[in-house]
Parts: structure tokens; sequence; C-alpha cells
């Protein structure tokens, strides 16, 4: 009986003492490694102008992720890219998306717009949000020249 129990004593303890962290590998979330980053996180541009940025998403785990990218703007501007796209990366793999988008004409300035980069799983629940600023300058030239001068 003495014996038995020493045997199960350290049984108990090689199978408790390996990697603790490896029972808890199907708790871990590859969504949480994924890296996101714009190009230029502020840019600054003219009302009416075009821009030009690009966002790098990087995969460092190593499993093949799927995910859906999201891109949010603000109202009336024009975005030339996909707004909605589905990517799988590879693991250790990277890939690099160009947009460009411009301006609505009635911007107004000093103020600075938001561009968000959000990626969800399939299921539509977000997991990463990624931000770049785009900035209007104020106006300050303002030329002003009347049509007709009275002298009084």
């Amino acid at each position: 009986m003495k014996k038995k129990s020493i045997y199960i004593f350290f049984f108990l303890l090689l199978a408790f003492s390996n990697n603790s962290f490896s029972q808890f590998y199907f708790l871990e979330d590859v969504n949480d490694q994924i890296e996101i980053e714009f190009l230029r996180k502020k840019i600054e541009i003219k009302p009416e102008e075009s821009f030009f940025n690009l966002l790098k998403i990087n995969n460092p785990s190593n499993r093949a992720i799927t995910f859906m990218l999201n891109f949010s703007y603000p109202t009336n501007w024009t975005f030339i890219g996909k707004k909605n796209q589905q990517i799988t990366l590879s693991p250790n793999d990277s890939i690099v998306i160009p947009y460009r988008a411009a301006a609505a004409i009635n911007t107004k300035g000093e103020i600075g717009y938001a561009f968000v980069a959000s990626l969800s799983d399939l299921k539509g629940n977000t997991f990463k949000n990624e931000y770049s600023f785009v900035n209007i300058p104020k106006i300050k030239d303002i030329y002003y020249r009347p049509k007709s001068r009275i002298v009084y």
C-alpha cells in the first residue's frame, strides 16, 4: 500500500510539473497577437485634396488566421479602395493594404478627422482597431476686394 501511494505521488508530481501554460493552450487567442499599424498616423491636407496611406497587418503567431478588415471614415468623403474585405494571413506573414481618400467639398478646417481600420472575426466581433488622423488646416488668407469704392 505504501509503495502504491508513493507511485501515485510521483505520477501526480510529474503530471503537474510540466509547463503549466500548455494546459491552457486551447484558451490562447490568436487574434490578440495580430499587429496592425498605419504607415502615417497623422496627415495634413487641404480641403478637396486626396491623400494616400498604407495599413500594415502582421501575424506573428504560428497559426493561420482569417478575419474581416473594415475601414471607417468621415461622412461624404471619397474612399478609393475596398472598404470591407476578408483576409487570410499565413503564420508569420504580413500584408500591406493601400488606400486613397479625398476630403469632402464642405470640409471644415482646424478639425482632425479619424480614419479607423478595424479587424473583426468572422462572427463580427471586433478585436483590433487602429486610427489615423487627417487634419485640415484653418484657412488664414482670406482676400476681400470691394467691387466699388464710395468716398463721402
